[in-house]
């Protein structure tokens, strides 16, 4: 009984221990790795959201260039240029512009001094555009962006920067964004005006800069604000006590004006790809709101986390003591010699797989090593003897004749034997690759396999006008490799070892039971002589001399390894009455154990 009471008191402050250094581990693994994962996201999905307004900005230039250009190609423009006269049609077309497009502050056309010819006004967004009278036209011929169009390239649209709008040589109050698109006009050579867009941008600002997440910030490519999210810090150069982004960011200033990108654990800037004179910067940084939202959720649900896992840590530990004290109690040395009995029989049976595995391999290993052997003393030294036989030949007739009967015979023997002793060792290498290479397991559409090595032979099937057939074929799971391999040879073989008597016949089909698919080629070719069914699947062996059919004889023995592969079994038949019929069976069963061997 103190046995048990004892044990009782140790397993249930174990326990406790034991939960309280869980939730401890718990806590100190999630602040550490995950504290800042909703801070990361959020400033990862910051630079997608800088691309989205760069698209929305990219939008308005393109509109821009296209309207200037439909401007400048018109024929009511044309007319004005040829007849400065006549601007009635020019005042009606800009007017009519302005209307439908509501966000134009001002269209305009400068001349070459500088001079207003045209100007249509819009106070704001939602008012109706309204013709200046020619009194109140101005002399734009002091602006920098007059200058600009003046001095620049023509005939194509350039922008200004993000800036106030200016009248009558002062910035207005309260304050009006706009960005100018210009087009500069040339007439015989000659720089003849520049056509204007001035946009409202407050509203535009407005959405672009609107982030729920985000404290956005814009500048120029000086570091001077346009707009900042204290909005008394906006348009920092025309401030009494100009802004600078340096101001917010004294470390970072410099690194963001000179990267496109640039990111840090508390912000992202990015350089937009807009065309606009003085450039144009985005910077976005959590909002401190946020930042103070997600930590009171992580404390929350520290807390939450915390608590759930200090009561069911004890719950548990009570439950545990309670109704198990006794059977650890007695089953402690019954539990430890089944554990030892069973480490020992896993040990054993893992040996014994182990050893199988290794005997098995070793039996594999030396029937190929003496089926190699035979291959490299005979098949591969016998094109070299021949070599060696012809060389001594040709070295006894050369002094006499170069141009020889027999040296030109001995030189063609000497290139059969060089080329046969290459496609030998090819192929041995080939099969080789084969009987190591894993494979992959998949999904296998048979019918576009066999449709496509029909097309690698389809000039040799027409021009020995072959009638070759197959049934629809089943998708199976195997190595696609492997398997195209199969029908590659067997295809070939049928093609190559046709009939010569009468039409030659392939049949390719399949036979489904409820253990494996049973594939076949059926020719009416030449066959094969019976005895030899099985020794045509051995490596290199041949029933025929190359002068009758080319090849080395390594076909076969390469299907019979990718069948194997599969736990298939291939073989051949006579057709009667003429020809052959190449069987291989892959299994329905099994393939989760083929795969995980893969």
């Amino acid at each position: 009984m103190m046995e048990k009471d004892t044990t009782r008191i140790k397993l249930f402050f174990a326990f406790i221990i034991f939960f309280i250094l869980l939730t401890l581990t718990s806590i100190l693994v999630k602040d550490f790795f995950f504290g800042d994962a909703a801070q990361k996201v959020a400033l990862q999905n910051a630079e997608k959201k800088t691309k989205e307004r760069e698209s929305v900005f990219i939008d308005l230039i393109d509109r821009s260039r296209s309207i200037l250009i439909a401007i400048r190609s018109s024929d009511f423009f044309a007319d004005y240029l040829n007849n400065k006269q006549d601007v009635k049609e020019m005042e009606r077309i800009f007017l009519l512009l302005a209307k439908s497009h509501a966000n134009f502050m001002h269209l305009r056309f400068i001349d070459s001094s500088g001079k207003e010819v045209i100007r249509v006004d819009r106070e704001k967004e939602g008012n109706e555009p309204m013709l200046v009278p020619q009194h109140r036209l101005q002399d734009k011929s002091h602006r920098d962006y007059f200058h600009t169009a003046q001095s620049g390239s023509f005939e194509q649209v350039i922008f200004s920067a993000l800036d106030l709008n200016i009248e009558n040589k002062k910035v207005e109050v309260p304050y009006r964004p706009t960005l100018r698109a210009m087009y500069p006009v040339q007439q015989n050579g000659r720089f003849t005006g520049v056509l204007v867009i001035n946009y409202l941008m407050d509203n535009f600002i407005k959405k672009l800069t609107h982030a729920p997440l985000y404290d956005m910030i814009l500048c120029n490519e000086k570091g001077y604000t346009i707009f900042h999210y204290d909005k008394t810090r906006s348009w920092g150069n025309s401030l009494d006590k100009k802004y600078h982004i340096a101001q917010d960011f004294p470390k970072d200033a410099e690194q963001i004006l000179n990267n496109s990108i640039y990111h840090t654990t508390h912000f992202v800037s990015r350089r937009l790809d807009v065309p606009l004179s003085g450039g144009l910067y985005m910077i976005l940084q959590l909002k401190t709101s946020y930042l103070a939202e997600q930590k009171q959720r992580s404390t929350y649900e520290l807390l939450v986390t915390t608590s759930v896992i200090f009561i069911f840590s004890i719950l548990l530990a009570f439950i545990i003591v309670k109704f198990f004290t006794g059977i650890i109690v007695d089953n402690r040395k019954l539990y430890r010699t089944n554990e030892d009995l069973k480490d020992k029989t896993a040990a054993l049976e893992a040996s014994n797989k182990k050893l199988l595995e290794t005997e098995t391999s070793l039996v594999e290993i030396n029937k190929e090593l003496e089926q190699f052997t035979y291959i490299v003393s005979h098949d591969l030294q016998a094109p070299l003897r021949h070599i060696s036989s012809f060389i001594k030949i040709l070295n006894k007739d050369l002094p006499e004749d170069r141009n020889s009967e027999a040296v030109q015979k001995s030189m063609t023997f000497i290139n059969r034997g060089v080329a046969r002793m290459q496609a030998l060792i090819k192929d041995l290498l080939h099969f080789s690759r084969i009987t190591k290479e894993k494979g992959r397991f998949e999904s296998i559409d048979l019918n576009q396999i066999v449709r496509g090595i029909l097309d690698e032979v389809n000039d040799e099937i027409r021009a020995a006008e072959i009638d070759v057939t197959f049934d629809k074929l089943p998708v199976i799971t195997g190595d696609k490799i492997k398997l195209t391999q199969v029908f590659q040879n067997l295809v070939g073989n049928a093609v190559k070892y046709r009939s010569i008597d009468e039409k030659p016949l392939i049949k390719i089909g399949c036979i489904s039971s409820e253990l494996d698919y049973q594939f076949f080629v059926e020719d009416n070719g030449i066959g094969i002589p019976e005895g030899q069914e099985d020794r045509i699947f051995e490596v290199f062996q041949r029933l025929h001399a190359d002068t009758q059919y080319q090849g080395t004889g390594i076909g076969l023995s390469v299907c019979k390894k990718c069948i194997e592969f599969h736990k298939g079994k291939i073989w051949v038949e006579q057709n009667k009455p003429k020809g052959s019929i190449f069987s291989f069976t892959i299994p329905r069963i099994g393939r989760r154990s083929l795969s995980s061997k893969v």
